[in-house]
């Protein structure tokens, strides 16, 4: 009997200890886990590499009011990597000779680009420019090296708008050149106005039938109508020449 309760109460005993230890081991691989997973997290981040060679130039063709930043894309920006480490860029800026708490968000830019066109630059103020790259779940490179202190610059000239400029020269000058010809004496080549033309054959008709001529000015009066005065010039001279009477209705 005695042996028996001995017996029962150590396997008792072995079975709750045998409870505990697996407990304790579970929280330990548990554990062991969760820590792995940190630490891959965080080496993750350490292998995220930063963007380098931040170079700023004036935004040619502008009021001086933009400053283009061009930068090398991190080595991790890779379109081959799936899924994406580098998700987008962050370009921040500071004026030129303030310190590093000055730096601040000045725009960003998605994955595969690596330049950036800040339109909110002052005239007469000089920035600096670096990058950040953020990848997924909070991840991001270190900061690249500060660039070179720049002020934007006005353009005076929109090179973009040359060919205007070739244009007006163009016509301008043919303008000039047929102005200066004519009062040479050349013989210029003018194209006949068809109306004109139709007077002509009708005070032609009219002389062939010996009728007289008929000017109508349009719907309007001559006096309200100042500008069929040079027509009616032109066909009371061949009414003259062919010796017809051109008669004009006024009020």
């Amino acid at each position: 009997m005695v042996r028996t309760r001995m017996r029962n109460a150590s396997r008792g005993l072995l079975r709750r200890f045998s409870a505990v230890t697996f407990v304790f081991a579970a929280v330990f691989l548990l554990g062991v886990n969760v820590f792995g997973m940190q630490e891959a997290d965080e080496e993750v981040g350490v292998t995220l590499a930063a963007p380098d060679a931040v170079s700023v130039a004036d935004t040619p063709n502008d009021a001086g009011e933009s400053l283009t930043v061009r930068w090398r894309k991190s080595a991790d920006d890779d379109e081959a990597t799936i899924p994406r480490k580098v998700l987008s860029y962050e370009i921040q800026r500071r004026e030129g000779g303030q310190d590093d708490d000055a730096w601040a968000k000045a725009g960003e830019a998605t994955y595969g680009v690596s330049q950036f066109v800040d339109q909110g630059c002052e005239r007469g103020k000089t920035y600096e420019y670096r990058v950040i790259a953020f990848g997924a779940a909070g991840l991001q490179s270190e900061a690249s090296g500060g660039s070179a202190g720049i002020a934007p610059v006005v353009q005076w000239f929109d090179t973009s708008k040359a060919w205007f400029l070739i244009l007006l020269l163009v016509v301008g000058g043919s303008v000039i050149y047929f102005i200066e010809a004519a009062k040479a004496g050349k013989e210029l080549k003018v194209r006949k106005i068809a109306g004109l033309v139709a007077v002509e054959e009708a005070v032609g008709r009219a002389t062939e039938l010996g009728r007289s001529v008929l000017f109508v000015p349009g719907i309007q009066d001559i006096n309200d109508n100042t500008r069929s005065f040079c027509v009616v010039r032109h066909c009371a001279v061949m009414c003259s020449i062919q010796c017809i009477i051109c008669q004009l209705p006024i009020q």
